[in-house]
């Protein structure tokens, strides 16, 4: 049966590029078009716009009568899933790790931006989960509960929920071993016999734990990754894009283990040995000249100059608001008891229409009719 293979990350993750619908394109006229057709599935993930894309291709595929099965490499997650479930006939038995999840995303925006988005993304995860149910033949409820809690499963997970059609043997069980046992000085087969199952859960958690870390927000890798003073690519493969590395963390460089010393744009010193932070030597402290020295000098004497007038200044504009406060008290006063004293001197008398005003005094003095 002829082959596509899809062996990468999906689409375009950061600055990594992977699988695009155009090599899946490519690959399938490059067989002259066979009408049965094996599609190999080992990636991570990627973007859900190119693997919607790759799938609705597929599907098309299908409905022109192009038979579709689909084989699981050694790990399968996220968008990588979708595809997968495309097969009619869908083999993981090989050493085949999956990963489930709900979609992950870094929005950025205002409240309604977010809230906006946040109901998008509920949307997307029940299409998901409605599209695991219809292929596996679970419920609906049921992926929505495993994709919550970041399910990894197992070849025999996998078939039991309905995700694989072909059922792994002893043989395959002992090849998934193997291949999550990192010591590699030791026969594969003998491992798996001495391996206690809190051993093989560790190495199921590992293996999860590195899915997770090169793969985020749905397509978006997460590895932090800094450059030297000359610009060379550290990759703490075990750290999140934010981070902050520190002595023990594991770390790549060209893809292979860090090992030397990397002068960092900080002027810190990373030192690395069998692939980790070893040392962090920070930066030595600048020693100044003589002359850098008494302009500091001098530049501190100013500023306490500065300092001493500025108080100065403030304490005789607080003066100068305080005599003006009095000044002005005592003239509020004055204007009081003058206008007191008027009050009681003035006397009102109501006269009525021709009627002689009074020759009474007013205002102190008689007053001599005209």
């Amino acid at each position: 049966m002829k082959r596509i293979t899809i062996n990468n990350i999906i689409g375009k993750v950061g600055e990594k590029s992977g699988i695009f619908l155009t090599d899946v394109i490519s690959q399938y006229e490059a067989l002259g078009r066979p009408k049965e057709l094996e599609i190999f599935i080992q990636t991570f993930g990627g973007s859900t716009r190119v693997g919607d894309s790759i799938c609705k291709y597929f599907e098309d595929l299908k409905e022109q009568g192009v038979k579709i099965n689909t084989v699981a490499g050694e790990y399968v997650a996220s968008m990588g899933v979708k595809i997968f479930l495309l097969g009619e006939n869908r083999d993981a038995t090989k050493c085949s790790f999956f990963m489930i999840h709900n979609p992950w995303a870094k929005p950025k925006g205002d409240a309604d931006f977010l809230r906006l988005f946040a109901d998008k993304l509920k949307e997307e995860e029940y299409e998901i989960a409605e599209h695991y149910a219809s292929r596996t033949g679970a419920s609906v409820e049921s992926m929505k509960a495993l994709m919550k809690i970041e399910s990894e499963l197992t070849p025999i997970q996998v078939y039991q929920l309905g995700f694989s059609t072909i059922k792994p043997q002893e043989a395959d069980l002992e090849q998934v071993v193997a291949f999550l046992d990192l010591n590699k000085n030791q026969s594969k087969t003998n491992n798996h016999k001495q391996m206690t199952k809190e051993e093989f859960e560790a190495k199921t958690d590992s293996f999860l734990a590195r899915v997770l870390n090169v793969f985020k927000s749905n397509g978006e890798i997460h590895n932090l990754i800094v450059q030297d003073a000359n610009g060379k690519e550290i990759d703490f493969t075990e750290l999140n894009d934010g981070d902050t590395p520190k002595v023990g963390d594991k770390a790549t460089i060209d893809g292979k283990s860090a090992s030397g010393e990397y002068v960092m744009p900080s002027g810190d010193t990373y030192s690395f040995e069998n692939g980790a932070l070893s040392k962090i030597t920070p930066k030595e402290a600048d020693t100044d000249s003589e002359e850098v020295a008494n302009l500091k000098a001098k530049i501190a004497e100013k500023e306490s100059e500065i300092e001493t007038l500025k108080n100065s200044k403030e304490t005789e504009i607080n003066n100068l608001k305080e005599t003006h406060k009095e000044a002005m008290n005592t003239l509020k006063t004055e204007v009081e008891t003058q206008f007191n004293e008027f009050k009681s001197t003035f006397n009102f008398v109501e006269t009525k229409p021709n009627q002689k005003p009074n020759t009474k005094k007013r205002f102190g003095s008689k007053i001599k009719p005209e």
